[in-house]
């Protein structure tokens, strides 16, 4: 059982994006945004399965850097990594599903969806952040996709 066979959506996503992060509050107001580049892949032979980078940078010159390794088991896969613990799977062709807690907010449930475009060079990834059940923050990213 691997991704490919059985995620094959998954496979649309790998290559380096191009993106900027608009983070809401509650009303839909922006209180924070940022570039970002994600590159993600599959690497063969083993693990990881899934291996997503991120680079965030502000405005104001800070950054930070990820690495989201994921392992593939029961038809999903599942993250459980310095940043976050979490699930991912294909909710149709196009659209990729997770749902994950970041161990440094581990009160806050965070649900993702993100859609491809039919050619694979655009993506929109939208984050709800619900504490307590009530959604508190919105995060709306498109992307680009700028290499394989």
């Amino acid at each position: 059982m691997t991704i490919a066979k059985n995620l094959p959506g998954f496979l649309r996503h790998q290559g380096f994006w191009d993106g900027e992060y608009r983070h809401l509050d509650a009303r839909g107001r922006i209180v924070e945004r940022h570039h970002s580049t994600v590159e993600v892949r599959f690497p063969k032979g083993g693990s990881p399965d899934y291996l997503q980078k991120n680079r965030w940078v502000w405005p104001d010159g800070r950054s930070q850097y990820a690495e989201l390794p994921g392992t593939y088991r029961d038809g999903r896969v599942h993250f459980d990594n310095d940043i976050l613990l979490g699930v991912a799977w294909q909710g149709a062709p196009n659209i990729v599903l997770l749902t994950w807690t970041r161990h440094e907010n581990p009160g806050t449930e965070l649900y993702e969806m993100i859609v491809i475009n039919e050619y694979d060079d655009r993506r929109s990834r939208t984050w709800h952040w619900l504490e307590d059940g009530v959604c508190v923050r919105r995060t709306l990213i498109d992307e680009i996709k700028v290499g394989p």
